[in-house]
């Protein structure tokens, strides 16, 4: 309870948040294998799985050229993403997840991933480590819900569209508001809410839509293993 925070203000919980690698929930909230345990091995295979799906609404696969994961995490997507493409870019925001990231798909594939670090209030990092308009497909899973507001999820936004190649497509998976109290987005206080940033379905659509990304299909989610109401939409950068 209490007035809403300036995304400035809920930017610095989050950047104190994910630094602090001792919080009792960071390995979960980072889908490490250490916070997960045995869910870990499945999470991967499911959010590709969708990605999958999603693609074929455009007769189109992983493609084999660069992919990118924004918020790679602990690598438990990466692990499957890696033997699909050529080169699989891993970007976080936290060095230790990279760091766990890369080991767990050379152990796991024998495959090396190129890792980015950005800042949490500074997406637009990520064009200076990955050359514009080179990225063929860019994935995000149980990334929007942990930005700090909706004015963060813009910045990313644009920053995908310029990574992307013309017609290069992104797969985003968001949490949505689904009317509830609970199901608002966070306003205040990062840390007692982490994944507390939601979007009506429509607003996500037309938000995407605003940043110059094309949305093509929509797939919903209300609940899977780690939490609920999740949506995910297919967008691609329109030529030119």
């Amino acid at each position: 309870m209490g007035p809403p925070q300036s995304p400035r203000r809920l930017a610095e919980q989050a950047a104190a948040y994910w630094s602090d690698t001792a919080a009792p929930r960071w390995a979960a909230d980072s889908h490490w294998e250490s916070g997960l345990g045995e869910k870990w091995a499945s999470v991967g295979p499911a959010q590709v799985a969708i990605t999958r799906t999603l693609l074929a609404a455009l007769g189109r696969d992983v493609p084999e050229g660069r992919v990118l994961e924004w918020g790679c995490g602990g690598g438990a997507n990466a692990v499957v993403l890696a033997p699909l493409c050529q080169e699989l870019i891993g970007l976080d925001i936290s060095r230790d997840s990279l760091e766990e990231c890369r080991r767990q798909v050379l152990d796991r594939t024998g495959r090396t991933v190129r890792t980015v670090l950005t800042g949490v209030d500074s997406p637009e990092q990520a064009l200076g480590e990955v050359d514009e308009g080179t990225v063929d497909l860019v994935v995000s899973y149980y990334v929007f819900e942990l930005l700090a507001s909706r004015e963060a999820a813009v910045r990313v936004l644009r920053t995908i569209r310029r990574l992307l190649v013309d017609d290069g497509a992104a797969v985003i998976q968001f949490k949505y508001d689904d009317g509830t109290r609970s199901g608002a987005t966070r306003r205040r206080d990062y840390r007692r809410r982490v994944a507390g940033t939601t979007f009506a379905i429509h607003d996500f659509w037309t938000l995407c839509d605003q940043q110059g990304l094309l949305p093509h299909a929509l797939v919903l989610v209300p609940r899977d293993e780690l939490d609920t109401h999740y949506g995910y939409v297919l967008l691609t950068r329109p030529p030119g």
